[in-house]
């Protein structure tokens, strides 16, 4: 069975979508980079970027490959980002 899970519900375009991390993967770690395929409209990343900053951890940065400029999910962000490519 799994320890503590820590979850951030967010919403999408079409919905809602919730993120589970196990409390323990994160414990002993104090300073993240995020990785992710897309940067949309930042839904995804701002809820990582909650449950981490909520257990007093500390996120330097996002990485992505493609990047939805267009949909200005980097305006949900207040860490520095890493795209590939930009749409």
């Amino acid at each position: 069975m799994p320890g503590l899970v820590i979850e951030c519900e967010y919403n999408l375009e079409y919905g809602k979508d919730k993120i589970c991390l196990q409390d323990s993967a994160i414990s002993t770690f104090n300073n993240f980079v995020i990785v992710d395929d897309l940067l949309a409209t930042g839904g995804t990343a701002k809820s990582i970027i909650d449950i981490l900053e909520r257990k007093k951890k500390q996120v330097l940065a996002l990485s992505v490959v493609v990047e939805l400029s267009y949909l200005e999910g980097y305006k949900k962000l207040n860490i520095p980002i890493h795209s590939e490519v930009q749409y």
